[in-house]
């Protein structure tokens, strides 16, 4: 019996729309980049299928917070740079000029989550093992039993 890719496609099409959703409904919105940038890839390998959500690196950030690094060290330009855009994003009554501080800040200090602004499970709530496991169930089992039912009867 060949695996049909149609269901596994609506299960990271749903995956995606989760993780989407629990940002908004955490706050955690502010470009949009990492909601236009979350996306699944379907991978077929012999009889195998294999379901990978892909998304932005700081992903991991707004699920687990950030562990600063100690020390005295600048931040890149780079990220300099993303804080002043999320600064202008999110509309916040802080001068740009603060973005420097605030980078410097977070290089050193961390940013932990939960927080005030980040309740935390952004990833862990949309992504329940038990959740997809459940959603595999109820989308193959009735294939597997109609497999199983034309083999007999064939």
């Amino acid at each position: 019996m060949l695996i049909p890719v149609e269901p596994i496609e609506q299960i990271g099409t749903s995956l995606v729309a989760g993780v989407i959703q629990s940002q908004r409904q955490k706050g955690l919105r502010a470009s949009g980049y990492s909601a236009d940038n979350t996306r699944f890839e379907v991978m077929l390998q012999g009889r195998s299928v294999t379901l990978q959500l892909l998304g932005p690196a700081y992903w991991r950030q707004q699920a687990y917070g950030i562990r600063g690094r100690g020390g005295n060290r600048r931040p890149s330009t780079a990220f300099v740079g993303i804080i002043r855009n999320w600064i202008r994003v999110k509309g916040l009554s802080i001068p740009l000029s603060a973005a420097g501080a605030i980078a410097y800040n977070i290089v050193n200090n961390g940013i932990q989550v939960p927080n005030p602004h980040n309740p935390g499970g952004v990833l862990s709530d949309a992504l329940r093992p038990a959740d997809i496991v459940a959603r595999m169930k109820a989308t193959y089992i009735p294939l597997i039993r109609q497999e199983i039912k034309t083999q007999l009867l064939a």
